[in-house]
């Protein structure tokens, strides 16, 4: 995943689980400036997967596409109510989508 692509609402594919998701969150590098940033992601479960570096999202997460959620992350209280009221459903529908669309296997196992 490259910097410029990586952006809140991105829908991505977590082989780990065989689910879609998004990025709830973009957190800059510990390296500094030059390093890449890492995300967040909640799969479409609602299953909140943490943090990834830039190399880890590398390796664990395939980029999909845009969807339509926009969101500001202020905190894990916050973002278990976001995800409770429903805030998610609709990002994840279209990111399951896109993983399906592209071939991808998606689990039908709530985790």
């Amino acid at each position: 995943m490259s910097a410029r692509s990586i952006h809140i609402g991105q829908a991505v594919y977590c082989q780990m689980h065989q689910l879609a998701g998004v990025i709830y969150d973009i957190f800059p590098a510990a390296a500094g400036r030059r390093q890449r940033p890492g995300c967040s992601v909640v799969l479409a479960t609602g299953k909140d997967i943490g943090c990834f570096t830039a190399s880890e999202a590398d390796q664990l997460l395939q980029p999909l596409g845009k969807t339509s959620l926009q969101y500001r992350f202020l905190g894990l209280a916050q973002l278990q109510a976001a995800i409770q009221q429903g805030y998610f459903a609709k990002a994840w529908q279209e990111a399951t989508f896109q993983a399906q669309a592209a071939g991808l296997t998606v689990s039908t196992t709530s985790y």
